[in-house]
């Protein structure tokens, strides 16, 4: 998202004379550019009229140019009133030397937070900001960035209020507010803020695309798709809104027009991670392999950690018959997992689509069920072994009760070190098998779990198994078998698993959870 950073009236800022020549900075500005305003005061102009303020820190994109005047989106500004984002640091910095404002502190915040800066850096700014002038409402902006960013959206959302409160005209404010309560799973709340955020700018495209975006989640995907197109109007480079639309062309079963607007999407803007993953996704489903491989490894280096990506190109890598780097990103999957560490996808999931993709995580061929009230996933390890998941308490409301939340979070870090567990030790495919590791991973889910999970239990027999400790297969093989309900195919297999750990032979099993040979065995494992 843009981060866009009210302003009050500040004294005019010491500007050299030069900036405002036909050929001083800005001259070499053209579409496509991100800008900042040079100094409070700077206005927003559609043909003579005057539409709002450029706020401190407000990062725009150049969508045309017209002799010395740029269209932003919102409206029309001089070059010699703005400075490009490349350039915004230094320049910031040689005011700030010249005569300290919260303004140009403000400024240079958001300048260095885009190009990377050490958060204290920017962090730092905002503070001396907001001692030069506490009620300054675009330094409360960029903190609530600043802790949004951190996923402290707790206190992002109070240093939105008091920003909002400093300056209720302020529509980016809304945006990002929203994006803190759908962090929070408040979908209500986010949704009352997009729609704020279009009535105070009705030309802010981010706000049409988040709420798209929202709408999409919540299986409003005629509305979703409006508001997308409304977004590309407003802006054609958003990226994200040719995502949504690639998503919605996507639902309908039309693949060509969905992956042309994620190649448009990747067009206007090269470092789209989503659209790379839901493009790569698609040529994965349409057996292109190779093309999907080049758009998740960028997917991949785009979003670090990304779960989605790593599980869509781990499939891709078995497909192509790379087996050691299918293993590695399963690995690296269950080990973001274990860790808690790995990042929310682009714009935080609702409530349901949070479910949603826990279901998609038991693995490249796990089953789940549409999750449309009470839901069961299934876990692959043990066929049609049901595993205890939330239910949608209200599908009008989109809320889950807390306990269902607590669980839904658990499961995402459990199944996915079962999945690679169950892989490392059951694999028909000897690149994959892994004893120890197997394990290792086993074990913690099991732990995890209290051990009260049957499917995760018999995964650690499976584990074992494979290590070749037959007396700990067997154990916990018994252990599974006891706490399956009875007269089901579910438990005929588990009994089947530990006639074969006493006959002291490992479990073997096809990527589509068919039996194989074992071969170490003379007999087929059966």
């Amino acid at each position: 998202m843009h981060r866009h950073i009210a302003q009050f009236v500040l004294p005019w800022l010491l500007v050299a004379p030069t900036a405002f020549a036909a050929d001083g900075p800005g001259s070499d500005l053209t579409t496509g550019c991100v800008v900042l305003a040079r100094r409070p005061g700077v206005q927003f102009r559609i043909e003579t009229t005057r539409s709002g303020p450029m706020h401190a820190g407000l990062m725009e994109r150049v969508q045309k140019v017209q002799g010395d005047w740029l269209w932003l989106g919102r409206g029309w500004v001089q070059r010699r009133d703005v400075v490009p984002i490349w350039e915004a640091v230094e320049y910031f910095t040689v005011q700030i030397e010249q005569k300290p404002t919260a303004f140009a502190h403000t400024a240079r915040a958001a300048a260095s937070a885009k190009r990377g800066a050490f958060p204290e850096e920017a962090d730092g700014d905002i503070a001396k900001a907001l001692a030069l002038d506490p009620d300054f409402a675009s330094a409360h902006w960029q903190r609530g960035l600043s802790l949004a960013q951190k996923n402290d959206f707790e206190r992002a959302i109070k240093a939105y209020d008091e920003a909002i409160r400093l300056d209720p005209g302020l529509a980016q404010v809304y945006h990002d507010r929203g994006h803190a309560w759908w962090a929070t799973r408040n979908v209500d709340r986010a949704l009352k803020d997009f729609d704020q955020a279009v009535r105070v700018c009705p030309r802010l495209a981010s706000a049409y695309a988040s709420r798209g975006l929202l709408l999409h989640f919540r299986g409003q995907h005629e509305q979703a798709f409006a508001e997308a197109r409304e977004a590309v109007k407003h802006d054609p480079a958003n990226a994200m809104a040719h995502v949504d639309i690639g998503w919605y062309w996507s639902e309908e079963g039309d693949d060509e027009r969905a992956i042309a607007a994620y190649t448009e999407a990747i067009r206007v803007d090269r470092t789209c991670g989503q659209a790379r993953l839901q493009r790569g996704r698609l040529y994965s489903l349409n057996g292109e392999y190779r093309k999907a491989v080049v758009d998740l490894n960028q997917a991949v280096q785009l979003m670090p950690g990304n779960i989605e990506a790593l599980e869509a190109r781990a499939y891709v890598y078995y497909e192509l018959g790379a087996a050691e780097k299918s293993s590695a990103d399963r690995v690296a999957i269950a080990r973001l997992r274990r860790a808690g560490t790995a990042p929310q996808p682009a714009y935080a999931d609702s409530p349901d689509q949070f479910v949603l993709s826990i279901g998609e995580r038991f693995g490249d061929f796990g089953k789940s069920e549409d999750m449309a009230g009470d839901v069961t996933v299934q876990a692959d390890s043990v066929g049609t072994t049901q595993m205890p998941t939330p239910t949608i308490d209200s599908a009008d409301d989109h809320e889950l009760s807390e306990e269902a939340i607590d669980l839904t979070r658990l499961m995402s870090r459990v199944v996915p070190l079962n999945n690679a567990a169950w892989r490392a030790a059951t694999s028909a495919d000897e690149r994959y098998l892994d004893g120890a590791r197997a394990v290792e991973f086993a074990t913690e889910a099991c732990e995890l779990t209290e051990w009260q999970q049957p499917a995760f239990i018999d995964t650690l027999a499976a584990a074992y198994a494979e290590a070749g400790d037959f007396d700990s297969a067997i154990k916990w093989q018994a252990k599974a078998v006891e706490m399956l309900p009875e007269d089901t195919s579910v438990k005929a297999q588990a009994e089947d698993r530990l006639e074969l750990y006493r006959a002291h032979k490992p479990y073997r099993e096809d990527r589509f959870g068919r039996l194989a040979r074992d071969p170490r065995a003379d007999d087929d494992v059966q």
